[in-house]
């Protein structure tokens, strides 16, 4: 997984847990799907703290399924990207551990998804390598599937 994949699974882990979201009024579980070998997500895991359980398809078929697109566009920095000369020094470091590892396409690009009873009640596929939703909008999307949901 791509260094702006890890700076956003290291964005989530530190808004939300498993416990925490498991205690919403609707029960959510947040699941994430790499296209790397599976050899690759424990030190994914411990890279960026990451309790959430954590899946991976190399044939990409999943992606294909969800239609997610595969480009190597930046698009604009997002807030969960860190900036700073350790964070860059860090990134360094992952990207070679990412080279030397069997970490999937380049190229893919996933996205977001909510489902609900088996269906996708809500979609959001990135159109760049750095186009993950922020996590304080996903918060809002969250909150939003609850209240729905409720009525």
């Amino acid at each position: 997984m791509r260094k702006s994949c890890a700076d956003y699974v290291r964005a989530l882990s530190t808004k939300f847990t498993p416990n925490g979201l498991a205690s919403r009024s609707i029960p959510t579980s947040l699941y994430i799907v790499g296209c790397g070998s599976h050899t690759f997500i424990s030190t994914y895991m411990k890279r960026t703290g990451c309790e959430f359980q954590i899946y991976t398809d190399p044939s990409r078929v999943t992606y294909d399924t969800l239609g997610m697109t595969c480009n190597l566009g930046l698009g604009k920095k997002p807030s969960y990207i860190s900036s700073s000369f350790i964070g860059a020094l860090i990134g360094t470091g992952n990207t070679l551990a990412t080279l030397l590892t069997d970490s999937g396409k380049k190229s893919q690009n996933g996205g977001e998804l909510i489902w609900i009873n088996s269906e996708i009640k809500w979609a959001r596929r990135m159109l760049n390598t750095r186009d993950h939703i922020e996590v304080e909008d996903l918060e809002l999307v969250l909150a939003g599937q609850e209240k729905d949901n409720l009525q």
